[in-house]
Formats: structure tokens, sequence, C-alpha cells
């Protein structure tokens, strides 16, 4: 049994899905509190698993499992083994916060401009691109 000695407060590695579009989502495997354990099931997030193989007990949630740091990952990475993604979750999904606020507020922009002055914009964008670009220091 794969999840045999596991306890309320042990980490295990949940899928974590994110919306990034209209349809799209990107996955990100992170480190989940165990909720509550039964002889067969524990529970992460509201969600139960089976402690046989961590596969979630769900109807609408086919190939869902609970992983744990080390296991093989599947398909085209079956080379490589589980880490934890949460950092790289909460960089991500502030990413798209911060990309549709700036979406949002240069929709309400009225910009009066012409020949003259659309090199100025175009300028002004680039910098303000750079400064959001800029690796942290």
């Amino acid at each position: 049994m794969k999840f045999e000695g596991i306890r309320v407060g042990d980490k295990v590695l949940i899928e974590i899905k994110l919306q990034v579009g209209w349809g799209s989502a990107e996955h990100f495997w992170c480190l989940q509190d165990v909720e509550k354990i039964t002889s067969k099931q524990f529970q992460v997030n509201g969600s139960k698993y089976r402690k046989e193989d961590g596969r979630k007990i769900d109807s609408s949630s086919y190939g869902s499992f609970a992983k744990q740091i080390g296991d093989k990952c599947g398909g085209f990475r079956s080379s490589e083994t589980m880490e934890d993604q949460t950092g790289a979750y909460i960089l991500r999904k502030k990413e798209i916060i911060l990309i549709s606020k700036a979406k949002q507020m240069l929709s309400e922009i009225k910009i009066e401009y012409d020949q003259k002055n659309i090199g100025e914009i175009y300028l002004m964008v680039e910098k303000l691109a750079n400064e959001v670009n800029k690796p942290n220091q």
C-alpha cells in the first residue's frame, strides 16, 4: 500500500490546476497537508484519496492522484521524479493576476495620439515593460 503509514499533518503532492486563459490551464504539483485519515483513505483539501495507490475518490476527477516527492513522473516525463512546485505556482498565479489587471487598466485608458506622439507612447510602454520584466535584485 503506497500511503500505508500516512498520518494527519503529513504532506503529499496534489495537482493544482491554474486557469491561464479561456479554456486553458497550467498544472502544478503542490505540497498539501493531510487533514484526515481512515483505514483505507486520507483527505487533502476536502478531497479523499485511496491509501492503496493515491487515486482521488471522485467521479469528476479521472486520473487524479496524490503523489510523494521522489515518485516517478508519468508519460513523456517518466524519467523525472516528482518535486514540489508550490513556489512556481504562486509566482505564476501572481503573474496572471498582474497581467489581468494591466490589461484591464490599459483597456480603460483613453489616449489621444497622432503621428507626432505615437513614438513617445511606444517608448513609455517599452520602458514600463522593461521595468516589469527586470529580474529581482
